[in-house]
C-alpha cells in the first residue's frame, strides 16, 4: 500500500561481536551500521572512510548505577547500607556523571534525569540532572552515621565499613571502563567498591536472585512514560529482568497511574514522578546515548527513526 520499495532485498547480516560488526562495514561487506559507539575510537576509525556518513537519532537507552535496597542474605529485610536513601543519594552526588557518559558518548550522550533516555518526551521537565557534589555527599553520609575513626580510609558505622560491589558482566567492555571510574571517584569519598566481573549467565541469575549490592545496567525503554512503570514500581518487584533492586514508593506508583489515566495535561504529574525518583534515589542514572548510525553515501532518501531505524528502508533508494 506504500507502494513498491527502491531497494529490492535487505540482508541483515549477524556478526559474533562488536569489532566484527565494524569491521564488516569498514571493509564494505556492510552498508549501514547501528551502534556506532562506544567505543569512541569507532569515531575516529570512520574518519578515513569518506564513502560513509554518521546519522544520529534520540535514543532509547538509558544507563544506570544500580542500588539493591534488599538485603542479598535476605530478601525481606532492607539493604545494610543501601537500605538508606541518604547513602544512595551520596553516592549519586559523589559521582562525576557527566564525565563518565563523555568518556564513553562524547558528545552523542548525556546525563539523564531519572530513568528518562532521549527519545522521552517527560526528560525535560524535572530540570537538569544534578551534578557533582562531594561537599553534600559526605554531608549525607555524616548524617546517615559513617565515618572513619581508624582513618583506614573506608567509612564504618558500627563495626561494618562501608564496603560495596559491583557486578559487572563480563561482556561489555565500557560498563567494566565504567565501573573503574566509579570504584576511583568513590574512592575519594572513603567508600570501597569491589568489582565483580561475571559471566553473562551468573550475572543475570544474581540479579534476578537479588544477589547483590549494585549493578551497572542499561535498559531499552519504550517511547512512552508508561514504561517507566516495568522497572520503578511497587508491582514489578520481582519480576525477573525488571525492578530487581527492589524499589517501591507508593507515591511514584500513584503518580503515574494519575498521570496514565488523567484527561487533562500530564506534565505536572510526570515532573512530580521524576522528582520523587530523584529523592528517592534507586539508582545513580548516568547516561542516556543517542544513536549513531553510519550508513553508506551512494544510499539516498535515508529516513531513521528513534524507535527502529531501520522501518522506513521502503524510502531509501540507491543512487544510480
Amino acid at each position: 500500500f506504500l507502494g513498491r520499495p527502491d531497494i529490492a532485498r535487505v540482508i541483515f547480516r549477524p556478526a559474533q561481536s562488536p569489532e566484527a560488526r565494524m569491521t564488516m562495514l569498514l571493509t564494505g561487506e556492510a552498508d549501514a551500521l547501528e551502534g556506532i559507539i562506544p567505543p569512541l575510537s569507532n569515531l575516529e576509525r570512520l574518519a578515513d572512510h569518506n564513502e560513509l556518513r554518521l546519522l544520529t537519532v534520540p535514543g532509547n537507552i538509558v544507563g544506570y548505577l544500580l542500588f539493591n535496597q534488599r538485603s542479598p542474605d535476605d530478601l525481606g529485610r532492607p539493604h545494610p547500607i543501601l537500605g538508606d536513601a541518604r547513602v544512595r543519594h551520596a553516592i549519586t552526588l559523589g559521582l562525576n556523571r557527566k564525565a563518565i557518559t563523555r568518556s564513553l558518548y562524547g558528545d552523542y550522550g548525556d546525563v539523564p534525569i531519572g530513568p528518562t533516555p532521549q527519545i522521552l518526551w517527560i526528560r525535560g521537565l524535572a530540570g537538569p540532572a544534578e551534578t557533582q557534589d562531594t561537599a553534600r555527599a559526605r554531608q549525607l553520609l555524616r548524617e546517615a552515621g559513617w565515618h572513619d575513626p581508624d582513618s583506614d580510609g573506608v567509612l564504618d558505622r558500627d563495626g561494618r565499613p562501608l564496603v560495596l560491589t559491583l557486578n559487572i558482566p563480563a561482556t561489555s567492555a565500557s560498563r567494566r571502563q565504567m565501573g573503574l571510574e566509579i570504584q576511583e571517584q568513590l574512592r575519594a569519598l572513603d567508600i570501597r567498591v569491589e568489582l565483580s566481573v561475571l559471566d553473562i549467565p551468573v550475572f543475570i541469575e544474581r540479579r534476578n536472585a537479588g544477589r547483590f549490592d549494585m549493578e551497572i545496567a542499561a535498559a531499552g525503554m519504550d517511547p512512552t512514560p508508561s514504561g517507566l512503570r516495568n522497572s520503578w514500581s511497587c508491582q514489578s518487584i520481582g519480576v525477573p529482568n525488571a525492578n530487581v533492586g527492589g524499589y517501591c514508593d507508593p507515591r511514584v506508583d500513584s503518580l503515574m497511574a494519575l498521570a496514565l489515566t488523567s484527561t487533562a495535561d500530564p506534565a505536572s504529574l510526570w515532573k512530580a514522578v521524576l522528582e520523587q525518583i530523584r529523592d528517592d534515589a534507586p539508582a545513580a542514572f548516568l547516561y542516556a546515548p543517542s544513536k549513531v548510525i553510519a550508513v553508506h553515501r551512494r544510499f539516498r532518501g535515508v529516513s531513521l527513526r528513534p524507535g527502529s531505524p531501520w522501518i522506513a528502508l521502503h524510502r531509501w533508494s540507491v543512487a544510480p
